[in-house]
């Protein structure tokens, strides 16, 4: 089951990389990997989105809950429906000295064991694409500077 970790450090606010990244219909728009985002509900902290990627061409659709923690600037992230079978995780802000780091993981899986081989690396890999351009997104929308650095993934 591919798991995506990426940490960023950003010399930025938490508040407003906070606020930048709950906006995904704008973070996603744009980059290449991503074929939408949008927001479908939203009630309190709780809200729905959807999701649309390209891996390698093909889109790959799916509807996510996100349960936001404002106090912890932390939003965990579970499936609700779509073409993955398993979808979950948390993306994290965090003030730093002088700025931000946001730390995002995210466990999925298509619930394809034949093809795992060959589809959980893909997917993985636009995952992470879109997590950076993100990122990198966010940051500049906050006026900041975007570092990211990948966190190996712990060994089986």
């Amino acid at each position: 089951m591919p798991v995506v970790k990426l940490s960023c450090v950003i010399d930025v606010p938490a508040d407003a990389l906070w606020t930048e990244l709950r906006r995904p219909e704008e973070l996603g728009s744009g980059l290449p990997e991503v074929g939408g985002a949008r927001l479908l509900g939203a009630d309190g902290n709780e809200r729905r989105t959807e999701w649309s990627l390209l891996l390698r061409g093909s889109p790959l659709r799916w509807i996510q809950k996100e349960l936001a923690d404002p106090g912890d600037q932390k939003v965990r992230v579970e499936l609700l429906a779509g073409d993955l079978k398993h979808l979950s995780g948390y993306w994290q802000v965090a003030e730093t000295d002088g700025g931000s780091r946001t730390d995002l993981e995210l466990e999925m899986d298509f619930g394809f064991a034949r093809v795992a081989a060959v589809l959980d690396p893909l997917l993985k890999e636009a995952v992470t694409a879109v997590a950076r351009g993100v990122l990198a997104r966010a940051a500049r929308c906050a006026s900041g500077r975007a570092h990211l650095s990948s966190q190996p993934e712990p060994a089986p």
